[in-house]
């Protein structure tokens, strides 16, 4: 089995020696390691040299200007690799130095699509919490219809530094219905790979995945985004395995809630704004959203009576009833 690690790097210089250390340790020696700098402005792409120089399994490669979101470079990773089986691992993330290993031996055992390790949040030196919990079994193997229960309303189980097969990651890419610049378009991404998996199997392999204090400012902008991923999910869920499903169901459901959860934050926390132009922004996608939901979509969700009837008033009236 050769398996291909896909990293994109944008001004990763702080972590990322952490990062390609944790790699070239594997005990798994049969990989190739892509590196992908997205034009970094400081010295990542030195220190990615400086590695490949030492480790003929490293390949770095450049865009040809930044993308403005990891998607891109990982895309030109994916394209310029040859492995049967693909792990797409963040710059600053860290992987136990059996991981690679366990996901393969994992695979071999059971010819999974996919196969998922422990994910571990940390932050510095400091662990905070790790998912799948403790009590999840890892021995079994579900069929990606089942794995994607798992991640609707709260994730179970970890999808970062997943082992996927290349056919199926490679399909997934080029019919993907979402805008990949979306902040958790990797959310959807995730989601749309297990309703395509045959099966898919668990191991006990540490990924470790860095907490940071990012801008609260910044995060408060861009988190209305995750609206649209809710809506693709919907419908992703509604294409597959149709309105009278599970699936469907919960995430209609989900849907809504994002619905009334963003409306709120924008009514009352919108001086959290740094620019007009951020706030308009909000309000369309918002808006969007909540013109995009079919009066049988309402009718169908668990929503109360009383709560359903706002979704059929103007959403400036909506706005002022939440």
């Amino acid at each position: 089995m050769k398996i291909s690690i896909v990293i994109p790097f944008y001004n990763a210089s702080a972590f990322m020696s952490d990062t390609l250390s944790s790699i070239i340790a594997q005990t798994f020696p049969d990989f190739e390691l892509i590196c992908v700098d997205d034009c970094s402005t400081d010295d990542t792409c030195t220190i990615l040299e400086r590695y490949a120089a030492q480790d003929s399994r490293i390949r770095v490669l450049r865009t040809d200007k930044n993308s403005g979101s990891a998607r891109k470079p990982i895309d030109i990773g994916i394209s310029a690799s040859h492995g049967d089986f693909l792990c797409l691992v963040g710059h600053d993330d860290k992987l136990a130095p059996d991981y690679i290993e366990l996901l393969a031996d994992r695979q071999k055992a059971t010819s999974a699509d996919i196969v998922f390790g422990k994910m571990i949040f940390f932050d510095k030196d400091r662990t905070l919490f790790s998912i799948p919990r403790e009590d999840f079994d890892l021995s079994q193997t579900l069929t990606g219809r089942e794995a994607v229960m798992l991640t609707i309303g709260s994730w179970q189980i970890g999808a970062n530094g997943a082992l996927i097969k290349r056919e199926l990651l490679i399909s997934q890419r080029k019919n993907s219905k979402i805008d990949p610049c979306l902040m958790n378009a990797d959310e959807y991404d995730t989601r749309d790979l297990l309703v395509g998996a045959k099966y898919v199997a668990f191991t006990n392999a540490g990924y470790f995945y860095r907490q940071h204090q990012a801008s609260v400012t910044k995060q408060f902008s861009r988190q209305f985004e995750c609206l649209e991923t809710d809506r693709c999910l919907k419908d992703l869920f509604s294409d597959k395995f149709g309105i009278d499903s599970p699936e469907y169901r919960i995430m209609l459901n989900e849907f809504i809630a994002s619905i009334i959860r963003y409306s709120k934050s924008y009514k009352t926390d919108n001086n959290r704004f740094a620019e007009e132009n951020e706030k308009l922004k909000a309000s369309a996608i918002i808006r969007r959203n909540f013109r995009s939901l079919k009066w049988s979509e309402i009718t169908r969700s668990d929503l109360k009576l009383r709560k359903k009837i706002r979704f059929f008033l103007p959403f400036q009236l909506f706005l002022k009833f939440l």
